[in-house]
């Protein structure tokens, strides 16, 4: 469940039911949001929102 010795949780009750859910470190939600693209990646990506938003030109 993503839970570690000395890591934060939350708990709350929901009816009958006791859910737990592990809070992320500092460091595991900067981690989760890093990519690694190529330039060429990065232009396609670029290029396509262009299209969508409708000012690719």
């Amino acid at each position: 469940i993503g839970l570690r010795e000395g890591g934060r949780a939350r708990a709350w009750i929901e009816g009958r039911r006791l859910i737990i859910e592990a809070i992320p470190s500092i460091e595991d939600a900067i981690r989760a949001r890093i990519v690694e693209l190529t330039p060429e990646e990065a232009e396609r990506l670029s290029e396509e929102i262009q299209r969508e938003r409708g000012i690719y030109g």
